[in-house]
């Protein structure tokens, strides 16, 4: 009962408190019942989730639609009503937005990047060493005295 309290029957958001917690606790039994009895004519448990919807049918009716009336086709002699206001070049204005508005977002880019590629350039305070001399100073510094490493080790053949 604690569970279903606390999951199926919470408050959300501004609705959650103790006041709703009081009222809601002595019904858990009841809505139980009733959400078994309201599934078992129904047919099936219908659950809390909603499914995505299938929006195949929706895109296809609407591209119909948009090709029969000619909306993305380019047509000689097409005219406006008269009230309509005159089409704005949108090449010309998503340039000017670009590059020109009051927070201009490529002139940011611009910025941001040339800073990361300053960072990029910075020497680091602690020198990088490459894997295999940290192995070779790790394995020096635990050997003990007199013994002799990879490094040391003289090889026959000289």
């Amino acid at each position: 009962m604690n569970f279903c309290i606390k999951n199926f029957y919470k408050a959300h958001g501004s609705n959650a408190s103790w006041e709703w917690l009081e009222r809601i606790s002595p019904c858990v039994n009841i809505l139980r019942h009733l959400t078994r009895s309201l599934n078992a004519v129904l047919g099936s448990n219908q659950g809390t989730k909603h499914a995505p919807p299938d929006l195949a049918k929706d895109i296809a009716a609407i591209m119909k639609s948009l090709k029969d009336l000619d909306v993305y086709i380019i047509k000689k002699g097409r005219v406006l009503d008269d009230d309509d206001p005159p089409v704005k070049d949108i090449i010309a204005v998503g340039l000017q937005q670009l590059t020109h508005g009051k927070t201009n977002p490529l002139k940011q880019y611009n910025k941001e990047f040339a800073r990361l590629q300053a960072r990029r350039r910075l020497i680091p305070v602690v020198p990088v060493v490459a894997e295999d001399e940290v192995t070779e100073r790790r394995e020096a510094e635990t050997a003990p005295a007199g013994a002799t490493t990879p490094s040391t080790v003289l090889d026959p053949a000289e």
